[in-house]
């Protein structure tokens, strides 16, 4: 209820083609998937997250420096709600050094941060729960790799602050028409990677020094 009520106050639902039921049962899912028997990564911290994120949003640095048009918002919401997804109390580091299944999918790359994105678009194929099913087909594998890197893996803060700047260099948020475009739609997916991707511990060194 509190994420829906989040939603609506940035009129995403209408904006960007969403279904009320179906976000409700995308969130549930999300909800579920964070492990109760974890101490700290659980359904509790993703709301603090997300919470966080919509006072940047909406009265924070962000606010102040120019309005995120609807893509860029939805986009910081998903990747606040499922950054931690299926978290199993374990870090990169352990998985690495104990050849962990996570860190063999993903070649030790980020490899609980890439599993969060995995399970997070993984629970949208589902039917009700595809909160981007209005929208226009998506090139999944292209929008994903380009998620990938240096331009994207940069934190939070520094893709919500060059994300301000964006917006503020097309002239705030769009009011065009409520189904986004492929191409806009693709920039939703490139968001939610670039920012959920850039939580991993061993690459804020690297985000502070940009």
């Amino acid at each position: 209820s509190v994420l829906c009520g989040m939603v609506a106050s940035y009129g995403l639902f209408e904006r960007c083609a969403i279904d009320r039921a179906v976000f409700v049962e995308y969130m549930s899912k999300v909800e579920n998937a964070y492990l109760g028997t974890n101490a700290y990564h659980n359904a509790v911290h993703a709301a603090d997250v997300t919470q966080t994120v919509h006072y940047l949003l909406s009265t924070g640095c962000v606010a102040q420096v120019a309005p995120l048009t609807e893509e860029q918002t939805l986009s910081c919401v998903l990747a606040a709600a499922m950054h931690d997804v299926g978290h199993p109390a374990l870090n990169n580091d352990f998985l690495k050094k104990t050849w962990h299944d996570l860190a063999l999918r993903y070649n030790d790359q980020s490899p609980l941060e890439n599993m969060h994105c995995a399970t997070g678009f993984q629970m949208m194929q589902a039917d009700d729960a595809n909160i981007l099913g209005n929208l226009t087909q998506v090139r999944y594998f292209a929008a994903g790799r380009a998620g990938y890197g240096t331009g994207s893996t940069r934190g939070f803060l520094t893709q919500l602050w060059d994300a301000s700047f964006v917006s503020l260099a097309h002239g705030g948020p769009s009011g065009g028409p409520s189904r986004l475009s492929e191409e806009r739609k693709d920039e939703v997916r490139r968001f939610v990677l670039g920012m959920a991707l850039a939580t991993d511990n061993a690459l804020h060194t690297e985000h502070l020094s940009l």
